[in-house]
């Protein structure tokens, strides 16, 4: 299992501080993914500005990327970046995050709901809980 996604199981299981040391050096490395992991675990930790720096770099390589968008949008949002956070989230639920059905003007409480919820990235998240559920017993690579 890469950083990026043993860092993102570490992370749903509750293990805030052993996925910030996973992540951290594979968001460096250029992974996106990881980048967005990142400012989640950050967001988490009540650490907004470092997450939005997490969640801007996830965002360079691809402006389009739904949920580095959602992601961005609502902690420019918490960080006072305004106008920003809401021309990002207005591009969300015009692209890709069409798929969730979002509100006609993206809400930070419904972007906050989103990133949490288990229909953001339901792929990834199913995957996340089945290694999250192997970690926790102690058999990480069953």
């Amino acid at each position: 299992m890469s950083r990026c996604w043993l860092g993102a199981a570490l992370l749903r299981i509750g293990s805030g501080e052993a996925a910030l040391e996973l992540l951290r050096p594979a968001a460096r490395d250029g992974e996106p993914e990881a980048a967005l992991w990142l400012a989640q675990a950050l967001r988490q930790e009540g650490k907004t500005a470092a997450a939005l720096r997490a969640a801007e770099t996830a965002l360079a390589p691809d402006h389009t990327h739904p949920w580095a968008l959602l992601s961005a949008g609502l902690l420019c949002l918490q960080t006072g970046r305004d106008r920003r956070g809401r021309r990002l989230l207005a591009a969300f639920a015009a692209g890709k995050g069409r798929t969730l059905n979002p509100p006609a003007r993206v809400t930070a409480a419904w972007a906050g709901y989103a990133l949490g919820s288990s229909s953001c990235r339901r792929p990834e998240l199913h995957f996340l809980r089945l290694a999250g559920r192997r970690l926790a017993a102690g058999r990480p690579n069953e």
